[in-house]
């Protein structure tokens, strides 16, 4: 088998640039041509097993067709940017007062672009005039989250939490605390459904000591289902009795105990909202730390009555026993890990790969493949012909 394409970038000195730009292009300025061709450029940079000193590396060939013509706006800016170390361009947008307003106010959870463009175009540029103006009476003009029921609202319920948790929201997770909110998770989950399986995935699964939020993936055992479809749940195991309750189930245990607080969007099988760790692992944790500070000499290992707690986004999804190996290639990341494993995908066997499954495009639609025995990730990795790579390895 090969090793699947995740090398050391050793072109970031272009690539960032490029990708900066391209981000501006498709998200603040909404022009995705553009967005694309930069991407493309950069993507195809970042897998080159040189670092590129000179234009003449890229072109001859050239890394994209549009590369080629020596008018291309593409080969230009990357061109500049070998005999310069800037680019122009990118300087100028990141000080335009649009792009600026449009970064920040979609730092904000649950404000896209559209959103972000629609309060500027009134006069918003920073989170804190939105806080100032949050309750004003302006009419959309457009824009995600803007529907039924909102005529009038410059936020939706969605866009008021994430505004409200904004400074929390911002702050990274410590291991450890995403940890005891999954063990929560985790614990909930196997009340409803004995012998589940519910991981941490994301940068906490990678092995990173911090991470920005917190995906749970719960998924019944095959043993569980096959007693589901035949009706013979209710034999005094305990837990729900269809695969349908175990979402509503663990949320109901969750709320009761405090540890979600609000809620951003419901499913059948998918939950997004806010957690919050309770007073006394929050105790726990900081007298954990503050004893370290003290062996260390950082402290005094001194705790406060009433512990530090931080409310932090939270991701619930429940899979099929089947969907949960892609469900943890796809969630566990990197974003640039997955992307390259789909590219491979795609381009060597016409394949596309998603978090339920590996699925064989037609000319009119999507089937998925039946013939592959997939009951973990590596199994996924030995069907697409790739060498395995363990979770701490993808973040690439």
């Amino acid at each position: 088998s090969r090793d699947p394409p995740k090398g050391v970038n050793l072109n970031a000195h272009i690539t960032d640039k490029l990708e900066d730009l391209a981000e501006i292009y498709d998200k603040v300025l909404g022009d995705p041509y553009k967005a694309k061709n930069h991407n493309l450029a950069a993507n195809a940079i970042k897998d080159l097993p040189f670092k590129a000193t000179r234009i003449e590396q890229l072109v001859d060939p050239p890394v994209i067709p549009a590369m080629a013509s020596k008018r291309s706006t593409v080969r230009g800016k990357i061109n500049e940017i070998l005999t310069t170390g800037r680019l122009q361009k990118l300087e100028e947008l990141k000080r335009n007062d649009r792009v600026v307003a449009v970064r920040e106010l979609t730092r904000v959870w649950g404000v896209g672009e559209a959103k972000a463009r629609h309060l500027f175009n009134v006069g918003i540029k920073t989170v804190n005039q939105l806080r100032a103006r949050v309750h004003d009476d302006v009419t959309p003009s457009g824009g995600e989250g803007e529907g039924p029921g909102t005529s009038g609202a410059l936020l939706t319920s969605q866009q008021m939490i994430g505004l409200k948790y904004f400074d929390e929201f911002d702050q990274r997770m410590p291991r450890e605390e995403a940890s005891a909110i999954a063990g929560y998770v985790e614990r909930a989950a196997r009340r409803a459904c004995p012998g589940c399986v519910a991981v941490a995935a994301g940068s906490y699964r990678r092995g990173k000591p911090t991470c920005g939020d917190l995906d749970v993936l719960i998924s019944p055992t095959r043993e569980w289902m096959t007693a589901e479809s035949c009706g013979s749940l209710g034999d005094g195991r305990g837990g729900v009795s269809t695969f349908k309750d175990i979402l509503p189930t663990v949320l109901a245990e969750l709320r009761g105990k405090g540890v979600l607080t609000d809620d951003l969007s419901v499913g059948k099988d998918s939950y997004m909202g806010v957690a919050l760790l309770p007073s006394e692992d929050a105790a726990s944790l900081q007298l954990a730390r503050a004893d370290a500070d003290a062996d260390g000499g950082g402290g005094m290992g001194v705790v406060p009555v009433e512990p530090a707690r931080t409310h932090r986004r939270i991701d619930v999804k429940v899979y099929a026993p089947e969907e949960l190996p892609f469900a943890l290639l796809y969630f566990t990341g990197s974003g640039y890990f997955n992307r390259s494993m789909r590219y491979w995908a795609k381009r060597r066997f016409g394949l596309s790969l998603n978090d339920k499954g590996i699925f064989r495009e037609t000319s009119n639609a999507a089937s998925k493949v039946t013939d592959a025995e997939i009951d973990d990730e590596a199994d996924v990795f030995e069907y697409l012909r790739l060498k395995y790579v363990a979770p701490e390895d993808r973040s690439v």
